[in-house]
């Protein structure tokens, strides 16, 4: 009896052996199964995702075809500046309806902001030019464009998002003055 006993003891470590190769094979093969599952799910919930944005996006195109104004009706961003006084304001946001007059309330009011006002009015030698944006300084002077209505909106000058209008002409500050 004592002999059976330690038999069996002596057998246990091999039939526990053999039943955790059983156990681990019976894992490996459910863990390869629930592993080609989850990429199979995870490759439909991709597509789905992915055919859900084109569609959003294509929405949203024809959305914007429909109910976006035209970029001519919109603000146009620029800079303002005064080459002969190296003063330069960026950002500045122009309606479409703005002609050289309200520009030069808009500069005014910028260089009163930055502490550095007129000291004397406008001129009739105080012209704006129009410098296209993405060119050399040299070349933006080249082909810059003079405003010649004062009256005219300044949009209807081809006025691009980034150009920069330069005010030509003398123009006193008062930080300039003796």
């Amino acid at each position: 009896m004592v002999l059976d006993r330690i038999e069996s003891k002596a057998a246990e470590p091999e039939a526990l052996a053999s039943k955790l190769a059983e156990i681990r094979k019976s894992h490996e093969s459910k863990s390869a199964k629930l592993r080609a599952q989850y990429d199979e799910i995870l490759s439909s919930m991709e597509r789905s995702f992915n055919d859900s944005v084109a569609l959003l996006l294509e929405g949203y195109d024809k959305y914007m075809l429909d109910f976006a104004p035209t970029p001519a009706y919109l603000p146009v961003t620029v800079s303002l500046t005064i080459p002969s006084r190296n003063v330069r304001f960026d950002r500045v946001q122009l309606s479409t309806t703005d002609n050289v007059g309200d520009v030069k309330r808009i500069l005014l009011r910028l260089l009163q902001e930055s502490q550095n006002p007129m000291a004397s009015e406008f001129t009739a030698t105080n012209v704006f030019a129009i410098r296209k944006p993405y060119l050399s300084p040299e070349a933006a002077e080249a082909q810059e464009v003079l405003i010649s209505d004062e009256n005219r909106p300044v949009v209807q000058y081809k006025l691009e998002q980034g150009s920069e209008l330069a005010l030509k002409g003398e123009v006193q500050l008062e930080r300039y003055l003796p």
